[in-house]
């Protein structure tokens, strides 16, 4: 008997493809729920990473190759983004919204720089690498070059501008701290004698140090920086700086709120995954140095102070002083009196200035009419310009200012010689350099014929120009200043009030003026 093959309904052919787009169907649901859970497992966030031009791309073959070894965790994106250290400083300083979560800076001293970021949080976690700050072509040596040697020769070494380069500011910062036993916050002339003589052979960048030397001109710079410029020519001689502290570069979280609450942990992992095999390889063949030991960033105390003092005397600046010599200058200050403290104060301060500084000299008190209230003892002009007789207006400042004597029974005509002062530096105004008044004084305006207080600030506002800006920094002495007049011409100027309580803090006072007028009126 012949059987007959059953055939399969066409309900049973359609039910087996309907099964297997079950079965994947079940099986991409589990593997999303898996993806899904693999993220939300993940210790680490998706962030950036911003650091230097030169070190960018080290970074990146570092973090890849610690990835590829197991020594840091694939679960996240660590893009590597390129910021100059000194610019991210300022973003975070005026608290710009497109920063990244990670910062690699190549020192400690930028983060330092801001002393408050809006809405952020930042905190050095620990130093990924170092470079030592090296002389580049000097005359080979057996052992450092002595910070003493840069700051004491005659012979100019090119230093990269502090304000943007780790290796200038950390020598400068060095030089300030040596030479004041520590106490950068204290004005000391030989920190400001120091800076002077730094400052002759400043430099926009590394590439500019190395077009210099075919002059035989050495100059300072990070090893690495070095190492980044001469990647095909191993020829050029450094010699590290002693007491220069090493560039650190400190791995630091940009933190706010609202941000992915593992980014600090991402941090660490970054840091951690530094220290491995695989990045380590990366760095050292890229010619970094060992990371500092320790968590905490390498201190760096005053950096603010210290950079402020070093634009104030390196950028080109005019500086008219104008000191009270009414009678009451000639009050008792222990063995001597306000006007010949002031008179030191001035000579010793006006005395640290480079020779390309333009500086004048004028006293004041209150004179009857048509007599004008000021004299002019020095034009402003060049410290190192002719004067009538040949001397030089250096010269002649140091003399004028030793022989100040108070005028007996003069008043103060503080207001009018106030509004002189800064009609005189904006008509001399010359572009490029930044000018101020220094008005020294112990009293107050005692004029009945010249302007009130609220009609000079009106004309100062009037008249303010803001392509010839003039600050006014105001020093009051003794108890008996008007420090709410002095206060008052200072803001409407942009400029800052100091008080000398004491008339023994004049030169303190006197020299902390002189030197920090460039901060204004953020001085820290």
């Amino acid at each position: 008997m012949q059987r007959s093959r059953r055939r399969p309904t066409g309900r049973g052919r359609s039910a087996r493809p309907a099964l297997a787009a079950a079965v994947v169907g079940a099986l991409l649901a589990a593997a999303v729920v898996v993806v899904d859970d693999l993220v939300a497992a993940c210790p680490l966030a998706d962030t950036s990473v911003a650091t230097d031009a030169g070190t960018a791309p080290v970074l990146r073959s570092a973090l890849a190759a610690a990835t590829a070894a197991g020594e840091l965790e694939p679960c996240a994106r660590i893009d590597v983004t390129e910021r100059d250290p000194a610019a991210m400083a300022t973003l975070l300083a005026a608290g710009s919204s497109t920063l990244p979560g990670l910062w690699l800076p190549d020192s400690g001293i930028w983060p330092a720089r801001v002393a408050a970021a809006p809405d952020r949080t930042v905190r050095a976690l620990g130093s990924v690498a170092t470079s030592p700050v090296v002389v580049v072509g000097a005359t080979p040596s057996a052992g450092p070059v002595p910070l003493a040697d840069l700051v004491g020769s005659p012979q100019v070494t090119g230093l990269v501008a502090p304000e943007r380069d780790a290796s200038g500011a950390l020598t400068v910062l060095a030089a300030a701290t040596a030479l004041s036993g520590g106490d950068v916050a204290a004005p000391d002339p030989r920190v400001a004698a120091a800076f002077v003589a730094l400052g002759r052979g400043v430099l926009p960048d590394v590439a500019a140090g190395f077009r210099q030397l075919d002059g035989g001109v050495p100059f300072v710079a990070t090893a690495r920086s070095v190492t980044a410029h001469t990647a095909r020519d191993d020829t050029v001689t450094t010699t590290p700086v002693a007491g220069v502290p090493p560039a650190d570069y400190p791995l630091v979280v940009l933190d706010r709120p609202g941000a992915d609450p593992r980014l600090a942990d991402t941090g660490a992992r970054v840091l951690d995954a530094r220290r491995g095999p695989a990045a380590r390889d990366v760095l050292d063949d890229a010619g970094f140095g060992a990371a500092r030991a320790g968590d905490a960033p390498a201190p760096t105390p005053g950096v603010s102070r210290v950079l402020d003092l070093w634009r104030t005397l390196t950028t080109g600046s005019a500086l008219l002083a104008v000191i009270d010599v009414s009678g009451s200058m000639q009050s008792a200050a222990g063995s001597r009196t306000r006007i010949q403290l002031a008179a030191d104060a001035a000579r010793e301060g006006l005395g640290l200035f480079p020779p390309s500084t333009e500086i004048g000299l004028w006293t004041f008190s209150a004179r009857p009419a048509p007599e004008p209230d000021f004299s002019v003892l020095v034009p402003v002009g060049p410290l190192r310009g002719p004067l009538p007789g040949g001397a030089t207006r250096a010269e002649v400042l140091a003399g004028s200012a030793g022989r100040l004597d108070a005028v007996d029974g003069a008043g103060t005509a503080l207001h009018q010689t106030a509004l002189e002062a800064v009609r005189a530096m904006r008509a001399g105004f010359v572009p490029g350099k930044e000018h101020s008044v220094v008005l020294l004084t112990d009293g107050r305006d005692e004029r009945d014929d010249g302007p009130g207080l609220d009609e000079l600030l009106s004309t100062l506002r009037a008249e303010a120009d803001p392509r010839r800006p003039v600050a006014v920094i105001t020093i009051g002495i003794g108890p008996d200043a008007d420090m709410e007049a002095l206060r008052a011409i200072a803001e409407v100027t942009d400029g800052r009030a100091y008080q000398a309580v004491d008339p023994a803090e004049i030169r303190g006072v006197f020299l902390d003026a002189l030197l920090l007028r460039a901060c204004r009126p953020e001085c820290n």
